[in-house]
């Protein structure tokens, strides 16, 4: 469903019209009701569901990479070939930690000698730096992390689009699968019905949404969900569901 079809069928469904449903309001409940959807997805398909997976590169005597903070917000894990080739994954320690061991300075000998016997991680909340007892090497896709980054906000140009609303504007963001659009208008018709200081008649269609909901979430059952993106290629962005 394209941006300029979604709007449109909200504003059918609603009996509204630019004027009596503006953009800034349908965008306000649409963005409420997708948290709310996505949520739904996560908690009656798989848990997993927006999770996505970066893999990159280790780079030479570099111990510190930069992530988008949506990522960093819910890490689920972080691996790397610290030995060229085999995956270690890394517990994730706090600056409390750093404090404690009286490692101030954070000097590659200091971490060497420190974490020799463990390799941990650190969340900066933009960036993670890794710590294991050798110097980092050079291995290509040796580097992955996890995390859970649920769909990024409708905008205004999303409204007027004719491009499938399942599409993110960037490799690194997520939106909702092209089948959980449909659901989302009536969600979205809803939530202006009964805000209304006398509620709107909702209509049979509407009543249904537990079950559309239901299908949808069968629909979706059983399909890889984690996303993978490596390097600056982008991921599946799901707009086949």
């Amino acid at each position: 469903m394209t941006g300029t079809q979604f709007t449109t069928y909200v504003r059918y469904l609603t009996g509204t019209d630019s004027g009596t449903l503006t953009d800034a309001e349908l965008l306000l409940l649409a963005n409420i009701e997708q948290a709310s959807l996505a949520e739904d997805i996560a908690a009656n398909v798989d848990e997993g569901y927006f999770v996505m997976e970066d893999v990159r590169n280790l780079e030479a005597d570099k111990r510190r990479y930069t992530y988008p903070t949506d990522l960093l917000k819910s890490v689920k894990y972080v691996a790397a070939k610290l030995d060229g080739s085999n995956w270690t994954y890394l517990r994730e320690i706090d600056f409390g930690y750093i404090e404690g061991r009286d490692l101030p300075l954070l000097e590659e000998s200091e971490i060497q000698n420190e974490f020799a016997s463990a390799a941990k991680y650190l969340n900066f909340g933009t960036e993670i730096m890794l710590f294991n007892g050798a110097a980092i090497t050079a291995v290509t896709d040796g580097l992955k992390i996890a995390g859970e980054v649920y769909p990024e906000d409708l905008d205004s140009d999303d409204l007027v689009g004719t491009t499938n609303l399942s599409v993110p504007s960037g490799n690194t963001k997520v939106r909702l699968p092209n089948a959980a659009y449909k659901p989302l208008a009536k969600m979205v018709s809803i939530a202006y019905k009964t805000s209304k200081d006398k509620p709107l008649p909702l209509t049979e269609d509407e009543r249904l949404l537990p079950i559309d909901k239901e299908k949808l979430f069968e629909k979706l059952r059983g399909r890889n969900a984690v996303r993978t993106i490596t390097g600056h290629v982008p991921y599946n962005d799901g707009s086949n569901y």
